[in-house]
Protein backbone atom coordinates (compact mmCIF):
# COMPACT_ATOMS: atom_id res chain seq x y z
CA UNK A 1 0.00 0.00 0.00
CA UNK A 2 1.58 3.30 -0.71
CA UNK A 3 0.35 5.48 2.15
CA UNK A 4 2.18 9.45 1.20
CA UNK A 5 4.13 11.11 3.57
CA UNK A 6 1.69 13.54 5.79
CA UNK A 7 4.34 16.51 5.13
CA UNK A 8 4.74 16.03 1.59
CA UNK A 9 1.76 18.07 0.93
CA UNK A 10 1.42 19.60 4.25
CA UNK A 11 -2.52 18.48 4.37
CA UNK A 12 -3.68 15.39 6.37
CA UNK A 13 -6.69 14.99 3.57
CA UNK A 14 -4.24 14.42 0.82
CA UNK A 15 -2.36 11.56 3.29
CA UNK A 16 -5.14 10.10 4.09
CA UNK A 17 -6.59 9.63 0.37
CA UNK A 18 -4.56 6.22 -0.01
CA UNK A 19 -5.25 3.00 -2.10
CA UNK A 20 -7.94 1.01 0.74
CA UNK A 21 -7.90 -2.86 1.30
CA UNK A 22 -11.10 -2.95 1.48
CA UNK A 23 -11.36 -1.35 -1.99
CA UNK A 24 -12.68 1.82 -1.26
CA UNK A 25 -12.00 4.62 -3.99
CA UNK A 26 -12.37 7.43 -2.12
CA UNK A 27 -10.77 9.98 1.10
CA UNK A 28 -10.73 7.83 3.99
CA UNK A 29 -12.18 9.28 7.53
CA UNK A 30 -9.36 11.22 8.97
CA UNK A 31 -7.84 9.10 11.87
CA UNK A 32 -8.49 9.16 15.40
CA UNK A 33 -5.71 10.72 17.19
CA UNK A 34 -2.71 8.22 17.70
CA UNK A 35 -2.93 8.68 21.62
CA UNK A 36 -6.58 7.34 21.92
CA UNK A 37 -5.74 4.64 19.72
CA UNK A 38 -2.28 3.69 21.94
CA UNK A 39 -3.64 3.73 25.03
CA UNK A 40 -6.79 1.42 23.86
CA UNK A 41 -4.23 -0.87 21.72
CA UNK A 42 -1.16 -0.15 23.97
CA UNK A 43 1.04 -3.17 21.68
CA UNK A 44 -0.66 -2.76 18.52
CA UNK A 45 -0.65 -0.86 14.83
CA UNK A 46 -3.25 0.17 12.51
CA UNK A 47 -0.32 -0.06 9.90
CA UNK A 48 -1.37 -3.39 8.33
CA UNK A 49 2.09 -4.05 7.43
CA UNK A 50 3.42 -4.20 10.64
CA UNK A 51 3.80 -7.14 12.74
CA UNK A 52 1.76 -6.43 15.82
CA UNK A 53 -1.39 -5.22 13.55
CA UNK A 54 -4.77 -4.91 15.32
CA UNK A 55 -7.74 -4.89 12.43
CA UNK A 56 -9.75 -2.59 14.98
CA UNK A 57 -7.22 -0.20 15.31
CA UNK A 58 -7.32 0.01 11.30
CA UNK A 59 -11.07 0.16 11.06
CA UNK A 60 -11.38 2.55 14.22
CA UNK A 61 -8.40 5.04 12.45
CA UNK A 62 -9.47 4.97 8.62
CA UNK A 63 -13.25 3.34 8.56
CA UNK A 64 -14.72 4.77 11.77
CA UNK A 65 -17.41 6.39 9.61
CA UNK A 66 -18.01 4.08 7.15
CA UNK A 67 -22.00 1.98 7.27
CA UNK A 68 -21.69 -1.71 8.21
CA UNK A 69 -23.10 -2.57 4.46
CA UNK A 70 -19.85 -0.40 3.47
CA UNK A 71 -17.63 -2.82 5.49
CA UNK A 72 -19.58 -5.82 4.56
CA UNK A 73 -18.94 -4.78 0.73
CA UNK A 74 -15.02 -3.90 1.80
CA UNK A 75 -14.60 -7.31 3.15
CA UNK A 76 -16.29 -8.85 0.40
CA UNK A 77 -13.29 -6.95 -1.81
CA UNK A 78 -10.79 -8.37 0.53
CA UNK A 79 -11.60 -12.26 0.40
CA UNK A 80 -11.48 -11.63 -3.24
CA UNK A 81 -7.69 -10.21 -3.22
CA UNK A 82 -7.27 -12.55 -1.36
CA UNK A 83 -8.61 -15.59 -3.93
CA UNK A 84 -6.69 -14.06 -6.64
CA UNK A 85 -3.35 -14.41 -4.41
CA UNK A 86 -4.01 -17.96 -3.92
CA UNK A 87 -5.04 -18.67 -7.29
CA UNK A 88 -1.77 -17.32 -8.54
CA UNK A 89 0.71 -20.07 -8.34
CA UNK A 90 -1.81 -22.26 -10.00
CA UNK A 91 -2.34 -20.13 -12.63
CA UNK A 92 1.71 -19.77 -13.31
CA UNK A 93 2.29 -23.13 -13.56
CA UNK A 94 -0.55 -24.07 -15.93
CA UNK A 95 0.31 -21.12 -18.42
CA UNK A 96 3.84 -22.42 -17.80
CA UNK A 97 3.58 -26.31 -17.77
CA UNK A 98 5.22 -26.63 -21.53
CA UNK A 99 8.32 -24.87 -19.98
CA UNK A 100 8.10 -27.42 -17.06
CA UNK A 101 7.82 -30.76 -18.95
CA UNK A 102 10.79 -29.22 -20.97
CA UNK A 103 12.90 -28.68 -18.25
CA UNK A 104 12.19 -32.00 -16.53
CA UNK A 105 12.89 -33.81 -20.13
CA UNK A 106 16.43 -31.88 -20.04
CA UNK A 107 17.13 -32.63 -16.81
CA UNK A 108 16.43 -36.42 -17.22
CA UNK A 109 18.35 -36.48 -20.73
CA UNK A 110 21.37 -35.20 -18.83
CA UNK A 111 20.52 -37.40 -15.66
CA UNK A 112 20.43 -40.66 -18.45
CA UNK A 113 24.34 -39.20 -20.13
CA UNK A 114 25.59 -39.41 -16.67
CA UNK A 115 24.63 -42.17 -15.86
CA UNK A 116 26.18 -43.48 -19.51
CA UNK A 117 29.33 -41.82 -18.61
CA UNK A 118 29.56 -42.89 -15.29
CA UNK A 119 29.42 -46.62 -16.30
CA UNK A 120 32.40 -45.72 -18.99
CA UNK A 121 34.72 -44.44 -16.17
CA UNK A 122 37.37 -46.29 -15.11
CA UNK A 123 38.07 -46.52 -11.19
CA UNK A 124 34.35 -46.09 -10.10
CA UNK A 125 32.23 -43.66 -10.19
CA UNK A 126 32.80 -39.94 -11.59
CA UNK A 127 32.11 -38.80 -8.21
CA UNK A 128 34.30 -41.65 -6.61
CA UNK A 129 37.13 -40.38 -9.50
CA UNK A 130 36.15 -36.19 -8.17
CA UNK A 131 36.79 -37.07 -4.55
CA UNK A 132 40.04 -38.60 -4.63
CA UNK A 133 41.14 -35.77 -7.36
CA UNK A 134 40.00 -33.05 -4.35
CA UNK A 135 41.79 -35.03 -1.95
CA UNK A 136 44.63 -35.46 -3.59
CA UNK A 137 44.68 -31.22 -4.38
CA UNK A 138 44.25 -31.19 -0.80
CA UNK A 139 47.45 -32.80 0.52
CA UNK A 140 49.19 -31.32 -2.20
CA UNK A 141 48.56 -27.86 -1.26
CA UNK A 142 49.02 -28.88 2.15
CA UNK A 143 52.45 -29.97 1.30
CA UNK A 144 53.55 -27.09 -0.38
CA UNK A 145 52.33 -24.65 2.51
CA UNK A 146 52.85 -26.30 5.43
CA UNK A 147 56.70 -24.25 6.09
CA UNK A 148 54.79 -20.90 5.20
CA UNK A 149 51.99 -22.21 8.04
CA UNK A 150 54.31 -23.02 10.40
CA UNK A 151 56.52 -19.70 10.27
CA UNK A 152 53.41 -17.68 10.21
CA UNK A 153 52.53 -19.71 13.23
CA UNK A 154 55.56 -19.07 14.92
CA UNK A 155 55.30 -15.06 13.34
CA UNK A 156 51.73 -14.57 15.67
Amino acid sequence: IDEPDATEGGDKAKAAKRSDPLGFDRVLDLPSTEDELEEIYPEGSGEIRAENFVPAWYLLEYHRNSSFEDLKIGLGHLREQVAKRKRGPIEFVKRNINTFLRCYDTLNAVNQMLLRSESKCEGGTMTDKMERLVQEASKTAENLFSDVLQRKEKAD
